[in-house]
């Protein structure tokens, strides 16, 4: 027997101000050498306005980078990922926006040192 229940009616929240959200999307280095200054500028961006949700999405670092083919990174990916997310807390910090990561498909490969 079939119900005939209806899903209850959701209502939408109501704004008392404009939501700011920015979406980035990875790789956050130029495409030809490993510097995070994208990422900085973007960062910069989000210091100057007031921006409520900062999504981040992955690859943080691009595994094409030369430095990433040719296994020359003298620290772990797991570093360097810290040391980006530590940069967007500078600028987060005393700030009340809500920080989203998502991961990314993508993962760098690297030689191991083990």
């Amino acid at each position: 027997m079939l119900s005939t229940c209806k899903p209850p009616v959701l209502s939408l929240p109501k704004l008392k101000e404009q939501l700011q959200i920015i979406v980035a999307s990875g790789p956050f280095t130029y495409p030809d050498i490993f510097d995070m200054e994208p990422l900085i500028k973007l960062m910069e961006y989000f210091a100057e306005n007031e921006i409520n949700v900062l999504i981040l999405c992955g690859p943080f670092v691009d595994d094409r980078l030369p430095v990433v083919k040719e296994s020359v990174f003298d620290i772990a990916f797991e570093k360097v990922f810290k040391n980006m997310i530590e940069k967007v807390m500078v600028y987060v910090k005393g700030k009340s926006t809500k920080v989203v990561l998502v991961a990314s498909m993508c993962k760098p490969k690297y030689n191991s040192t083990i």
